[in-house]
């Protein structure tokens, strides 16, 4: 049976390692199906690896510790030969680790906090490998010049692939598309003339569990949702990302805001289980339960929220009826960004974009 997870499926290296031996993955091995293997062993086991090796897609120590725990913990033994587990990822793991990525894309979601994975530590390799791949596309593109005047030829159709590329004539320009007239008629609605869109770009790779993420990549900003036709609520979450970087001294300081927020998180939620260890039944903890990046109370000034509050707030206020509570709650935060001058710093974006911040899902009145 072919690997089924999304993001296992279709991976040359990935299925040769399910029914070859030859192609088991060791210590050493690097490339994009050892950057699945670690998302995958992360997100199943909450496995702590070197940012380093995360980066560099390098199975390296800490990577094959997380796979030898992942092995242990499960039993995955071959005893023919065998009588504990081992640090190489062969047809047993390769297919346990499918199966747990495959259990985990398809479990309903329990609430709607989760849109991006700008805060996840995991997202920081495919942030660079976004970055590389536009490098190249753009050191490859015959057109010279300033990116606003030459035009900047992009394809209009995503492209079925991951991170890697192994065909020499392959178009890297092919990962990347500027917004269509309709997605930006969709998002002057709600940001007015406040996001300059020349350097908008859509990418068809995406993040941790398919997740959107936003990059930097010098003065252009991409929006990473794994096609160029995500939905729209995705797509309103992402550019207030874009509002954020554009209207800020420090065009990358929304990511950075962003995964201070998750750190916070984080440590909030398993300084509170030692309390009570019962919060750890909950699939989202620790990154998203009981306090979460997203989570907020509305009705406090923009400047008191931080990155993911605010995007998470824009979002619902797209999602939701005129004059409903949700709308009415987030109207001014959506008022105040549409009123803010295309290329102007926003003092209340700066303000916000400085304190990591986080709010407890349980909290009566608490958006999500």
């Amino acid at each position: 049976m072919p690997l089924r997870s999304k993001v296992f499926r279709n991976d040359r290296a990935l299925e040769e390692c399910l029914v070859r031996d030859a192609a088991h993955i060791v210590t050493g091995a690097t490339g994009p199906h050892v950057s699945k293997v670690q998302t995958a062993v992360t997100l199943l086991d909450h496995s702590e690896i070197d940012p380093a090796e995360i980066a560099g897609k390098r199975y390296g120590r800490s990577t094959a510790a997380a796979i030898l725990a992942f092995k242990s913990k499960r039993g995955i033994i071959n005893r023919a030969y065998q009588s504990q587990a081992d640090d190489i990822v062969g047809k047993m793991t390769i297919a346990a680790l499918d199966n747990g990525m495959f259990e985990l894309e398809n479990k309903p979601d329990l609430d709607r906090d989760d849109v991006c994975c700008n805060g996840d530590p995991i997202t920081d390799g495919f942030r660079h490998a976004v970055r590389n791949q536009l490098s190249l596309a753009i050191q490859q593109s015959p057109e010279q010049g300033d990116f606003r005047s030459r035009g900047f030829q992009l394809a209009s159709a995503p492209v079925t692939g991951a991170l890697g590329f192994s065909a020499p004539t392959f178009s890297l320009l092919s990962h990347f598309s500027r917004l269509t007239p309709s997605q930006i008629a969709t998002a002057t609605g709600v940001f007015g003339t406040s996001i300059d869109f020349t350097f908008v770009l859509l990418c068809d790779i995406s993040g941790v569990s398919g997740r959107a993420f936003t990059v930097v990549a010098g003065p252009l900003l991409v929006i990473n949702c794994g096609t160029f036709s995500p939905p729209n609520s995705t797509l309103i979450h992402e550019l207030t990302h874009v509002w954020q970087s554009q209207h800020h001294s420090d065009a990358a300081e929304f990511m950075r805001n962003s995964v201070r927020s998750q750190a916070l998180a984080v440590a909030e939620n398993e300084a509170l289980a030692l309390v009570d260890p019962t919060l750890k039944t909950n699939p989202k903890f620790p990154s998203q339960f009981p306090r979460s990046p997203y989570a907020c109370i509305t009705g406090r000034p923009f400047s008191e929220y931080s990155a993911e509050q605010i995007a998470k707030q824009v979002e619902r206020n797209f999602g939701a009826a005129p004059g409903t509570p949700i709308a009415t709650a987030t109207d001014p935060i959506v008022s105040h960004i549409k009123g803010v001058a295309r290329v102007a710093v926003d003092a209340d974006n700066v303000t916000g974009l400085k304190t990591a911040r986080t709010e407890d899902k349980r909290t009566a009145g608490a958006l999500f």
